[in-house]
């Protein structure tokens, strides 16, 4: 006969162990999936990114690799990343939304809701191009976003040109990101550098205690426009405001409803939450201009804590040429249309 005294616990003490642990991981998993859900029901626009969507990716094949699933002017709700020693991609990103604000007084509208010249289009090893237009003060304004991966890179370009035959006059376009890193109402937003200077960042990382996975929004590089600040508030009250009666911007940051914190990973670095937080930066399109060019760039890592700093020579190189990419996109298109007439 076995022995059932007090020699069982000793064998069953692991399995026991193993089953607690397995029931606490099924649970988190659940309650995450929970609020994803959560916010998805809640969401007015959009459900997922608006229209067709195409998958760049960054040729790293395991730990390191990035995916995005690109859509109208950039947008995305799906960011997947592969962090060192995990066993699957994580989808890291729940909104990336491009708004036009015609007048800089809120109603701002997705370039996915525009009109539509021109849907995701492969027009270079990971890149893709969409175009559109929008009525502006002073007539019609047209816009082209070039989405692209550099071979190698955690980052996600978007570089977005607009031109109009006549002065552009008051027009606002904002980068909207809700970045979702599990536990999603526990992550911290950090301040980095100076706005306006290109070691600025906003970085979203998971709470110290759950890992380092996280992503950073880069300070805009922009021809014929202005960026005047960045704003921030807990999921969704920046959508609303900037779809809404509009919100307002800081080089510092408009921070509402979120509160003070401190980060060990950033020492000294204005810090908020814990909280599901949602982050926007704001840049102005020279009113008096004809044509313009917003440069976004997003970074999604598997650790923050070792990928801070202004991009590598490589990485600017590789915005630089973004850049021309775009000025080539507007000039093929340009000529498009006057064909056409």
């Amino acid at each position: 006969m076995p022995d059932f005294g007090r020699g069982w616990m000793t064998w069953a003490r692991p399995w026991m162990i193993g089953l607690v642990a397995s029931a606490l991981l099924v649970s988190g998993a659940v309650a995450q999936d929970g609020l994803r859900a959560a916010k998805r029901s809640q969401q007015a626009i959009p459900l997922f990114s608006i229209g067709p969507t195409l998958t760049i990716d960054n040729g790293i094949a395991g730990d390191g690799r990035l995916e995005v699933a690109s859509g109208r002017g950039g947008e995305t709700s799906t960011v997947l990343i592969d962090p060192v020693g995990a066993a699957l991609l994580q989808n890291i990103m729940f909104e990336l939304n491009h708004y036009v604000d015609v007048g800089a007084d809120g109603g701002g509208v997705q370039l996915g809701n525009t009109t539509i010249t021109q849907e995701p289009t492969v027009t270079g090893p990971n890149q893709l191009t969409s175009a559109g237009n929008f009525a502006g003060p002073n007539g019609t304004i047209n816009w082209t976003a070039v989405a692209s991966i550099a071979p190698g890179t955690t980052r996600y370009v978007i570089t977005v040109s607009f031109s109009s035959t006549a002065a552009f006059g008051t027009v606002r376009f904002i980068q909207y990101v809700d970045i979702d890193v599990e536990p999603l109402d526990t992550n911290n937003l950090v301040e980095l550098g100076t706005f306006g200077s290109p070691d600025f960042q906003l970085v979203t990382v998971q709470n110290p205690a759950n890992g380092d996975v996280g992503m950073r929004q880069v300070a805009p590089v922009v021809t014929n426009a202005s960026c005047i600040g960045w704003a921030a508030r807990p999921y969704s009250q920046l959508r609303a405001a900037i779809t809404g009666a509009g919100s307002s911007y800081a080089p510092g940051g408009s921070i509402v409803g979120l509160g003070s914190t401190t980060d060990p990973r950033f020492p000294g670095a204005p810090a908020f939450g814990p909280e599901d937080i949602t982050s926007a930066i704001a840049c102005d399109l020279s009113p008096t201009a004809t044509s313009a060019t917003v440069d976004f760039t997003i970074s999604a890592e598997g650790s923050v804590v070792s990928g801070v700093g202004v991009p590598t020579l490589s990485e600017w190189a590789f915005i630089a040429m973004a850049l021309i990419l775009g000025a080539i996109a507007v000039g093929a298109l340009r000529r498009q249309r006057l064909h056409a007439a």
